[in-house]
């Protein structure tokens, strides 16, 4: 039986890997959203060690890529995904120290969720944060109170919003009277505070940039109280789910329901603290209800779906039945999983930015670059706000230097981050300013998605599965570019 369980255990680890493996030799880009501007923060983390302090860069996730990433795109990737894996046995010890007899299917069950897979292999802070958490509740669970707390109080400089599970911990704690771990949730943000204070010279730093998403206009109009609950099962795994459901009815059967509560508490505050901050209606940040923020669950989620799937195969006495039955569970994970995720591709607008560089390289070798784009700043490998050829397309850039190739991109039209503030409008006005270079396209990234090739041969209500499954996970391209010259 033990033998058993050994060779499932490998046999898990590398289907998991090896589905790392395929996509992130396929991936030659980043995540859709925010992932190319957090990779310049953390490979340029010397270059300005103040910008890695603010609310949006987030402290924890700069120091834990910057050297990473200075082995470009592939450093974070694969270290990235080595978070992921470490994640995963954690949740893996978790579930053997609670005697669940096939503790080892946490392994496919977290490793092919469709929203941690998509991304685990980039520099977001959701993977690291999930990790913490994860770990943190091991520490709990082995009576190591000082490691739990201080494991949850680091949470804070990856998420902010999830220093609720420290907060969950010290109550735990003061029930315990254990007096002397409590100082020690503050770790996480004394850690920013004086890395702050350190790197921008201004002891009100730390406490600026705990305001600044509260004052941050809205991007969109914001999500209905439902949208993460529909979404439950495309983020982590329709089988998943309902494995999931399975464990929750066995455990309030059983009366056993108290031993996981603590996960369930996590998930259920989570969902809800995203919901809230995203909520139509509401204005308590920008946030607009991304997919990926659940993705700090998928450990709390997953734990108790492995309970659930560990009560089905206890169910199946037919071993004969037993080989089909995991075989077919595996092939369901991975079509609804990693299959159902895209590569990351090189998108048009780091093309675009590529080529722009190799115009500037040939006919305007002494000019600087001023545009908000990220890629652009990537692909001349200088940081977003202090290159020595990338600048910010600014009012005060503009005035100030001399020659310059403006890049506008509408998609950066009125963002509320950065200090951009000057407009097409405001650049069309400028006389001085000669249009070199335009294009208007759309990209249409389900391509990237693997199971997209065999959509069109299923029948209709299957499509629809597929496009729901597709959902949130990329993007369409609106390209609207610009390249204007001075002399």
């Amino acid at each position: 039986m033990e033998k058993n369980k050994n060779l499932r255990l490998i046999i898990f680890y590398f289907l998991v890997i090896l589905s790392l493996f395929i996509w992130i030799i396929n991936s030659d880009g980043f995540y859709y959203i925010d992932d190319r501007c957090h990779f310049n923060f953390n490979r340029h983390f010397l270059d300005s060690p103040e910008s890695s302090i603010n609310a949006w860069s987030r402290v924890g996730r700069v120091l834990l890529f910057f050297l990473p990433a200075q082995l470009g795109l592939r450093g974070v990737q694969i270290f990235g995904a080595l978070i992921f894996i470490f994640s995963i046995h954690i949740a893996y010890l978790i579930l053997k120290s609670k005697n669940i007899k096939y503790a080892e299917w946490i392994i496919p069950i977290m490793g092919f969720q469709p929203l941690l897979f998509n991304i685990s292999y980039t520099v977001l802070a959701e993977v690291p944060a999930m990790m913490l958490i994860t770990l943190s509740y091991y520490f709990y669970l082995k009576n190591r109170p000082y490691l739990c707390i201080i494991t949850s109080s680091m949470i804070f400089t990856f998420r902010t919003e999830l220093f609720f599970v420290c907060g969950i911990f010290i109550l735990i704690y003061l029930f315990k009277r254990n007096w002397k771990v409590l100082p020690f949730c503050l770790a996480g943000p004394i850690l920013w505070f004086l890395l702050a204070w350190i790197f921008t010279g201004n002891i009100k730093a730390f406490f600026n940039e705990m305001t600044l998403h509260l004052n941050l206009p809205r991007t969109s109009e914001g999500i209905k109280w439902y949208h993460y609950i529909i979404m439950i099962p495309k983020s982590f795994g329709i089988l998943q789910s309902f494995t999931f459901i399975i464990a929750i009815i066995s455990l309030i059967i059983s009366k056993k329901i108290k031993e996981y509560s603590l996960l369930l508490i996590f998930f259920v505050l989570g969902i809800t603290v995203y919901t809230l901050a995203s909520l139509e209606g509401l204005s308590t940040t920008c946030s607009v209800g991304q997919l990926r923020y659940i993705g700090t669950l998928g450990s709390c989620f997953g734990i108790v779906s492995t309970v659930g799937f560990s009560i089905i195969l206890d169910r199946i006495k037919n071993k004969i039945l037993m080989l089909p039955f995991v075989i077919f569970s595996l092939i369901i994970m991975f079509i609804l999983g990693p299959f159902s995720t895209p590569f990351h591709v090189k998108h048009e607008s780091t093309k675009i930015s590529e080529y722009i560089k190799q115009l500037r390289d040939e006919k305007y070798p002494d000019y600087y670059i001023l545009t908000e784009m990220e890629d652009m700043a990537n692909v001349l490998d200088e940081h977003k706000s202090k290159g020595k050829i990338f600048k910010p397309l600014t009012k005060k850039n503009l005035k100030e230097l001399d020659k310059y190739l403006v890049v506008w991109n509408r998609y950066y039209e009125g963002t509320p981050f950065g200090e951009y503030d000057a407009s097409l409008p405001y650049l069309e006005n400028m006389k001085e300013l000669e249009l070199i270079y335009s294009i208007d396209t759309v990209i249409n990234h389900d391509w990237d998605f693997p199971i997209e090739k065999y959509r069109q041969m299923l029948p209709d209500f299957l499509k629809d599965f597929i496009a729901y499954m597709m959902q949130e996970q990329n993007c369409w391209e609106d390209l609207s570019i610009k390249v204007f010259k001075k002399d």
